[in-house]
């Protein structure tokens, strides 16, 4: 016969485990939201992942976490928060519903970004 673990002693080191690690992760940054200090920072940030791309018009989100970039081919950059880290998009301006960028992510938890544009925006 094997060795059987009491359930309680088995829900306790469960329980103890995840919490270490929420604890580790919070504790080194990683529940933190990344925030977009000015234009210049968006611009920065795009330019990562595209460095070639030629801006004309940059708008930040007013909750600071996301931002959306005219590009001179007609195109927008889209860059956005995954937590403390950032995501770039490249998409056309069919992706623009109303004063909104929708943005697919890719990604099964949240399958779409909506990216407020200021009622004044202009694209350029």
């Amino acid at each position: 016969m094997g060795a059987t673990l009491d359930p309680t002693l088995l829900t306790a080191l469960v329980g103890g485990g995840v919490s270490l690690v929420v604890a580790i992760a919070h504790l080194t940054g990683h529940t933190t939201t990344a925030t977009i200090d000015d234009e210049a920072q968006a611009r920065a940030l795009y330019a990562v992942d595209a460095p070639d791309a030629q801006i004309t018009a940059v708008a930040v989100s007013p909750e600071r976490t996301a931002a959306v970039l005219a590009r001179a081919d007609g195109r927008l950059g889209v860059l956005f928060s995954h937590g403390d880290a950032w995501v770039t998009r490249t998409v056309t301006r069919a992706a623009v519903r109303g004063n909104f960028v929708q943005v697919g992510t890719g990604d099964l938890g949240v399958s779409t970004r909506q990216i407020p544009l200021p009622a004044d925006w202009s694209a350029g």
